[in-house]
């Protein structure tokens, strides 16, 4: 049996179809040899290697031969000791190999003319050095030898001969903006095996490519001097430039235990490493923020990060804690925050301290009671005086006094928690998320669980702090917390600080109902400005004094209910409301949207759709009924017409039951002008009881 085959599967996950080449370890030797023409003085070789399927033992994973068919130079894969070594001219260079990463870039470069010959794994420098060797005529890739017998199979892939440096094989990101997981490079630390074992783990469920994993060798705690930081950020620059990666990353995750705060000034007030990282200057001042958006508008794409970049971190005391935070992040991804299901946002708009400027207080106050908040449809607590003690269906907070959390706040566990932003500025600093003993906000809200939190390390300029309307925004139209964090900052670099997964949104409910008004006639209503937005799970509008019409006078609302999808085009309802004497006169029309105001009949496993008209067809110039269905996120399409006949004024469609959540409309045709009903809720396939819509069984 020969010792290579080449299959079609198993390539790496983010750059497919390429073809593998399989070491099979119970096979002969064999080698795949090329033919360089002539003997290259100078030789890059580059190849992806998985060692995970093969145990024990050492292995020839490559080489090159000379013109008189002498072994010049040959790379090998200690499986026990987890060590790749590259052999030329007497001198080694070994490097560890940690098998907790499935595939590993391999690449080793030779200068017979210099004698300068060096190894990279995984896109990093692991030594250089001069040895006298002959130039290249064959290189190959293959089984050379097997010692101390391994057992199981190799899979290499991407095997690249090149006359200068190579770099891992890169994935082409699919989006301008940083929520592709192509755009991040993912910085793990090498000293650390459970660091390896994070990262590996991040890049399986973000899909974040091998080429955007930068392990390096860096201190293992979490404080480093200003030296240390300062070759950290040097390492990470030399990785994009070494690798073809400049221009493609927008974004840095520190990973599971990598240092988080850098002492520049040997003082112990400690700036989040991750809040440096935003720019490629040295550490330093505050900087002005170029992507700050003072109203947000488009989404950042890749070409605008030019001089400023996304970061996040994501650390805890334990491995398994911080898995959990990705965990989190997951959840809230697949099952989205509901007023239904424990989730109020809470805000704590009055700091404490008296010198703060209401130049900085005024903005938060002005979201938090505004219009702004309420688009986010979840209830809400406001804190203007008296401070919270406790909270119990929290899923967002958003503060900014006390050090730390009061006993006992995240004691009750009742909701699902998402985010959690304190900004005390003269702060109890949160200089550790690996404390399990740290009591401050940070802390206390990473294992309260919350997918996200952020906090000062040090004593801040409000100028700096970001604005809250602008953050919860941009989440609200779905960005990355990453990309909202960033733009909503004025100035960056000034001790704030995120953790959580940077690359997952916070998808908030768009179910709800917007109330416009009041206007003297339902066609002077501004649908662009809604006098109210509220949460699903209101049932009562309380009109404030202003917005009731003067004596003798009538006003108008409509309230229309938004769907689960962020529809506002069904299910609306009018009210009208009258001063006589000073009293306020209210008609029998339905101020709410209902289950009855949408009848349908079910009888045989059909659906009877009827509609009805205030007078006859004819009379009213309609000379076509058109029943318009849409199901799921499909395309509404005409479903069937009806060309009524003289004196008729009600129409009825029979339709089977959908198999899919889907909805219907009624369209009056009139010349060329066509007249919209609204939609109506969802109907439901059969055997699955609707909430939504009344649902009645005809007894004949």
């Amino acid at each position: 049996m020969s010792a290579l085959s080449q299959i079609s599967t198993g390539s790496l996950p983010e750059l497919p179809g390429s073809t593998v080449l399989r070491m099979d370890m119970t096979g002969d030797h064999e080698v795949l040899r090329v033919d360089l023409g002539t003997p290259r003085e100078t030789l890059f070789c580059r190849f992806m290697v998985n060692p995970t399927q093969v145990a024990g033992g050492e292995v020839v994973l490559a080489g090159g031969i000379d013109a008189q068919g002498r072994s010049v130079w040959q790379v090998t894969l200690d499986l026990t000791n987890e060590l790749v070594t590259f052999h030329v001219g007497g001198v080694q260079m070994t490097s560890a190999l940690p098998t907790s990463l499935a595939w590993h870039s391999v690449e080793v470069g030779l200068d017979t003319s210099t004698g300068l010959v060096s190894l990279r794994v995984n896109g990093v420098p692991r030594g250089t050095a001069t040895a006298v060797f002959n130039a290249t005529q064959h290189a190959w890739l293959g089984v050379g030898f097997i010692s101390i017998g391994p057992t199981g199979t190799i899979d290499v892939d991407h095997w690249v001969l090149a006359d200068s440096p190579i770099g891992v094989p890169r994935s082409t990101p699919a989006d301008e903006h940083a929520g592709d997981p192509r755009r991040w490079l993912v910085v793990y630390n090498r000293s650390d095996a459970e660091s390896c074992v994070w990262a590996d783990t991040y890049r399986d469920r973000r899909g974040v490519p091998y080429a955007n994993l930068c392990g390096l060798v860096l201190p293992t705690t979490e404080t480093t001097s200003a030296g240390e930081y300062e070759s950290m950020r040097q390492q990470i620059g030399d990785y994009l430039d070494d690798n073809g990666l400049r221009d493609q990353i927008v974004g840095v995750l520190l990973g599971y235990r990598v240092p988080g705060y850098a002492d520049v000034a040997g003082t112990g007030s400690l700036t989040p490493i991750a809040s440096y990282l935003h720019t490629d200057d040295a550490h330093g001042l505050p900087v002005v923020n170029p992507l700050y958006q003072s109203e947000i508008t488009q989404r950042p794409i890749a070409s605008e990060f030019v001089s400023v970049r996304l970061t996040g971190r994501i650390d805890a005391p334990t491995l398994a804690e911080a898995i959990a935070l990705i965990d989190r992040a997951d959840d809230l991804i697949a099952n989205p925050l509901a007023h239904d299901q424990g989730a109020d946002l809470l805000i704590d708009i009055n700091p404490d301290s008296a010198s703060i400027s209401p130049g900085y207080t005024l903005p938060v106050q002005d979201w938090a009671t505004g219009q702004g908040v309420a688009q986010l449809r979840l209830p809400t607590i406001v804190y203007d005086e008296q401070a919270p003690t406790t909270a119990s269906n929290e899923a967002v907070i958003w503060g900014w006094r006390d050090a730390a959390p009061p006993a006992g706040f995240f004691e009750t566990q009742g909701g699902r928690r998402a985010i959690c932003l304190q900004f005390d500025p003269l702060p109890d600093p949160a200089v550790t998320v690996r404390d399990a003993a740290a009591t401050d906000w940070l802390s206390a809200a990473m294992q309260a669980g919350y997918a996200y939190a952020a906090a000062p390390s040090r004593a801040y300029s409000l100028s700096s702090l970001p604005l809250p309307h602008l953050f919860f925004e941009g989440l609200r139209r779905g960005w990355t917390v990453a990309e909202a964090w960033l733009v909503a900052q004025p100035f960056l670099r000034d001790g704030l600080q995120l953790i959580g997964d940077p690359l997952m949104p916070i998808p908030f409910p768009q179910a709800g109902y917007d109330v416009f008004g009041p206007s003297p006639r339902l066609d002077l209503i501004d649908f662009d400005k809604p006098l109210a937005v509220l949460h699903a799970g209101v049932k009562q509008f309380a009109i404030d004094a202003e917005d009731l019409p003067a004596q003798g006078q009538a006003v108008r609302y409509l309230v229309r209910a938004i769907d689960a999808q962020g529809r506002s085009d069904h299910a609306s309802a009018t009210a009208y409301l009258a001063v006589d004497s000073g009293q306020v006169i209210r008609p029998a029309l339905p101020a709410w949207p209902t289950d009855a105001e949408w009848l349908v009949l079910e009888r045989a496993g059909q659906l009877v759709l009827s509609a009805y008209w205030p007078a006859s067809l004819d009379a009213l110039g309609i000379d076509m009924v058109q029943l318009v269905v849409q199901s799921g996120s499909d395309d509404p399409v005409t479903h069937s017409a009806v060309t009524p006949v003289t004196g008729q004024r009600r129409v009825v469609f029979t339709i089977d039951r959908p198999a899919e959540p889907t909805r219907y409309r009624f369209i009056s045709v009139q010349g060329v002008t066509s007249f919209d009903s609204p939609w109506s809720a969802e109907v439901l396939p059969a055997g699955i009881p609707s909430q939504s819509l009344t649902l009645l069984e005809a007894s004949s």
